[in-house]
């Protein structure tokens, strides 16, 4: 029994390379091809692997404002003992308000219930404020470099600020 690599390919895309040997039989619904070429990603076209073309700059560019959508929307913080907190835009909002009351509250992250002081609750928004500066930064970066032709793939968008600023 030798071993050969071999892609498996579904809906003719190759979704893995792994090594076979002559006895392997894949799953249903799944081809699999000998291929010492052939990348995750490529298609196969019943004959031959075709390499996916190189997606444009704009659609780098529509990635990496998703992935900065989503960042912001469900942003995740380091708040004192507290640990990661993953606080929701709506939940944002809320504190920037209680923040105005000056007065100390007891906040629910998810189902969790912290009592804060108006000094803390100031804290954390000032921390979120920095993280958010951070993540359009980042953006701002991001597309600077797809533009400049140092990211061409996906893969290679990273926007994620360290999780604990100064």
């Amino acid at each position: 029994m030798t071993n050969k690599r071999v892609a498996l390919i579904r809906d003719g895309k190759v979704f893995d390379v792994i090594i076979a040997g002559d006895d392997y039989k894949p799953s249903k619904g799944v081809i699999h091809v000998e291929a010492e070429t052939a990348n995750i990603g490529d298609r196969h076209d019943g004959r031959a692997f075709i390499k996916p073309a190189p997606p444009e700059k704009s659609q780098l560019i529509s990635a990496a404002l998703g992935l900065h959508r989503t960042l912001v929307d469900r942003l995740q913080v380091d708040f004192d003992s507290e640990g990661e907190l993953l606080i929701g835009i709506l939940l944002r909002r809320d504190i920037r308000d209680i923040e105005l009351l000056g007065k100390d509250a007891t906040i629910v992250f998810g189902d969790k219930p912290i009592k804060l002081t108006s000094a803390q609750i100031r804290a954390l928004r000032e921390l979120i404020s920095l993280k958010v500066a951070a993540l359009h930064q980042a953006l701002a970066e991001a597309i600077q470099a797809i533009e400049d032709g140092k990211i061409t793939a996906y893969e290679d968008i990273k926007l994620a600020p360290p999780r604990r600023l100064p």
